[in-house]
């Protein structure tokens, strides 16, 4: 009996937990960083038999580091719908960025997708560690008229929306030169 009263103690107070980082400004955990069900550090092989081979590969620079970049345009996702446009940053081997900036299924882990409403995110990341207006590198990707940035617990990445009149038109994930 009193093992099962201490199992329900530690599973109340582990959902309190969960709900508290929900709502607070408290950085974010690494899996809350996960677009698409793509996570920070997945390797390519593993990317690609989720999402197939990218439609476009090219050569970018990441923190002065040479890398890869893969971009899906219209390729299947796990939702059976299409994919607008999906762009990876990898560093040897492993996704270190998720771009999501196209109208389509795909949601963070919490479930915020493209096209939400910006108080969404307050209501499912608490308060944002920064806001302001994206740098102009972001602004000729995306049209967007304000950046809103989400710190995780590492400090080395981040989870930043960018949106227009109030709605996310894009997502993304990973490690940003472009706010430093």
């Amino acid at each position: 009996m009193l093992k099962k009263f201490f199992i329900a103690v530690l599973a109340c107070m582990t959902f309190t937990l969960i709900a508290a980082e929900k709502n607070c400004s408290a950085a974010l955990a690494l899996v809350r960083l996960t677009i698409g069900g793509i996570t920070l550090g997945a390797e390519v092989d593993w990317v690609k038999s989720i999402y197939g081979e990218p439609t476009k590969i090219y050569d970018t620079t990441v923190n002065g580091e040479r890398d890869a970049c893969h971009e899906y345009g219209e390729v299947p996702s796990t939702a059976n719908s299409k994919v607008r446009h999906l762009r990876l940053i990898y560093s040897r081997g492993r996704v270190m960025q998720i771009v999501c900036d196209g109208a389509n299924d795909l949601r963070t882990f919490d479930g915020v997708k493209i096209g939400d409403d910006e108080s969404v995110l307050k209501t499912v990341y608490g308060e944002p560690d920064k806001v302001g207006k994206p740098p102009t590198k972001l602004r000729r990707n995306v049209r967007a008229d304000k950046f809103i940035l989400y710190n995780s617990a590492s400090s080395f990445y981040n989870l930043m929306f960018l949106t227009k009149h109030g709605k996310v038109v894009a997502i993304f994930s990973g490690v940003f030169e472009v706010l430093e």
